[in-house]
């Protein structure tokens, strides 16, 4: 009757239903391209392929100018910093010695 009786509570092992789970970059991407592949093969005609080809490489040329430009934006963003910390460094170098000789004059005093 008081066999399963206990003033405290021991918690017993438990299991957890665990499936692991594996992403394949590789088999993605080839899924999306084999896709992409069968979409082209249903757009048999030339017209309708020719558009697709347009498409593509106005695409293309989009993604090309608009890296060009963040290229030239990131030279740029280069050029403020290096010229901003040397103007930090030479003000440093030219206030440590301007400081200096005002110490120096406030000393002789």
């Amino acid at each position: 009757m008081f066999k399963n009786f206990s003033f405290m509570k021991i918690n017993g092992h438990r299991r957890y239903d665990y499936a692991p789970r594996h992403y394949d970059e590789r088999k993605e991407r080839l899924k999306a391209r084999i896709e992409q592949f069968q979409k082209e093969n249903e757009a048999s005609t030339h017209d309708e392929r020719l558009i697709t080809l347009r498409d593509k490489i106005s695409d293309n040329w989009i993604r090309g100018e608009e890296y060009k430009k963040s290229i030239v934006q990131s030279n740029l963003r280069i050029v403020i910093i290096l010229a901003v910390i040397l103007a930090l460094v030479f003000f440093v170098f030219n206030g440590l010695e301007i400081g200096g000789t005002y110490i120096e004059q406030l000393k002789s005093k």
